[in-house]
């Protein structure tokens, strides 16, 4: 079971089903499936494939396995177990701890960062300072890799936790959060791919965010910016952020615009909100529901978002939806957008109705 506690909460017909529903989602996204589905590799031939995607490993010097992200250690261990001796060397940051040979594990942490992100960002980069073009990078990059791969520019980590926590607390949607990640740090939008430069670069993209823009899972490191730095000086205007940081600038910078250092990186989106959503469907088929796939999308308040859900599930249907919301925070609590959502159905709910909300990783801001 995924879901540790199921059987202390599978208390009725309807709430098994649900249950069941929502396992199959979470393991439709569990990294490690992902990677021996999606990818494939030819020891014989050295060729790599990836999302139909075609890479010669034969071409290179060296293979190196890096990872930011709460799905980082999972994915990078089946791709070790994959390519075996073909791996150089490689680094990984996610919240899980972890030992591979050859490859360094840190454990970092989320949803805010710290100074062990940035020590251990700092050890990411310099494993990667040196690549030229007989290298090949392979990149897994996943959700929490914002803050987990975290190496502020011209700020201190804790004027960096400031800022996000300010905009988390005023309710900014995700777009507008890693907007603002991308131009005050060394490493997102796009800067890791810089830094790779001129080695080819992999991009594993396991998408976290509402309409799967890949320049904003983990704030973008492999990925070209589309955003300016001007744009993200107005959205810290827009909360009144420096103000409420008591910060006297931020220092916003532009992120890699040059073709040049993205013409040797394919991103290839590995798995995505589709995927979890796509599998619970076909299991409320096979337990004799009537499914309806309402949003993969949603964004905005989470109790409105709750409310929403409630109010346009039909009778005798199964709603299925994912995205993220967000929580305006007004005084103190505990928990997230998860329990909140939840908790804002509880008073129009129907006895005979069951209303789930989770996040894919397992945590809630709370336990």
């Amino acid at each position: 079971m995924i879901i540790k506690n199921f059987e202390q909460i599978d208390t009725s017909s309807l709430r098994r089903q649900a249950l069941l529903i929502a396992e199959a989602g979470m393991f439709a996204i569990m990294p490690k499936e992902i990677v021996w589905r999606k990818v494939s590799y030819n020891r014989k031939s050295g060729l790599l494939e990836v999302q139909g995607k075609k890479f010669s490993i034969k071409q290179y010097r060296r293979v190196i396995l890096v990872g930011a992200g709460k799905t980082a250690l999972q994915a990078v261990s089946a791709l070790h177990d994959m390519l075996g001796d073909r791996v150089s060397c490689g680094f990984v940051i996610d919240l899980t701890e972890g030992q591979l040979s050859n490859i360094e594990c840190r454990v970092g942490t989320h949803p805010y960062p710290t100074a062990v992100n940035v020590a251990a960002t700092d050890e990411m980069v310099k494993l990667l300072d040196g690549c030229d073009q007989e290298d090949l990078v392979i990149a897994v990059i996943g959700g929490g890799g914002s803050s987990l791969l975290c190496a502020p520019n011209e700020l201190t980590c804790d004027e960096e936790d400031a800022i996000i926590k300010a905009l988390v607390q005023s309710g900014a949607s995700i777009t507008e959060l890693n907007t603002v990640r991308k131009h005050i740090s060394k490493v997102k939008g796009g800067n890791l791919a810089k830094i790779c430069y001129p080695a080819t670069v992999i991009g594993m993209i396991f998408s976290d965010v509402p309409g799967n823009d890949l320049g904003m899972v983990a704030s973008g490191p492999t990925v070209k910016d589309e955003t300016t730095a001007q744009e993200a000086a107005e959205i810290l205007r827009r909360y009144n952020v420096l103000d409420r940081c008591k910060l006297p600038s931020c220092n916003v910078v532009e992120t890699p615009k040059d073709e040049m250092y993205f013409e040797r990186v394919s991103n290839i989106l590995m798995c995505s909100a589709i995927d979890a959503v796509t599998a619970m469907k076909i299991k409320a088929q096979e337990l004799g529901l009537r499914p309806r796939v309402w949003k993969t999308d949603f964004e905005g308040e989470a109790r409105a978002v709750g409310l929403d859900i409630l109010a346009t599930t039909k009778p005798g249907e199964c709603l299925l939806a994912a995205g993220e919301s967000t929580v305006t925070i007004v005084g103190r609590g505990s928990g997230g957008r998860n329990r909140e959502m939840a908790l804002s159905v509880v008073p129009s709910i129907a006895e005979d109705g069951v209303f789930i909300a989770l996040a894919s990783e397992g945590h809630d801001n709370g336990d």
